[in-house]
């Protein structure tokens, strides 16, 4: 997403294309992969991976709240 908009591409080509989207669920996946493994985890390393989410939807829900959905900060590492 960063090279797309360092290199002049697109609004849409930027938010909607499949490679771009792609890494939030890559990244999502692995974040629950890693939670089922509980068995493999200690409840204290459960509940610090609970609080990294939460803190996680604040930044997010602020985000929503202050950016527009054309902010340049938000494609140049804002939204990862």
């Amino acid at each position: 997403m960063f090279g797309l908009a360092v290199s002049g591409a697109s609004f849409d080509r930027r938010y909607l294309g499949t490679d771009t989207r792609a890494v939030a669920v890559a990244l999502g996946g692995f974040v629950a992969g890693w939670r089922l493994r509980k068995g493999h985890r200690s409840d204290q390393a459960a509940r610090h991976l609970e609080s990294l989410a939460l803190g996680a939807a604040a930044i997010l829900a602020v985000a929503w709240w202050r950016m527009s959905g054309t902010e340049p900060f938000a494609y140049r590492g804002g939204l990862l």
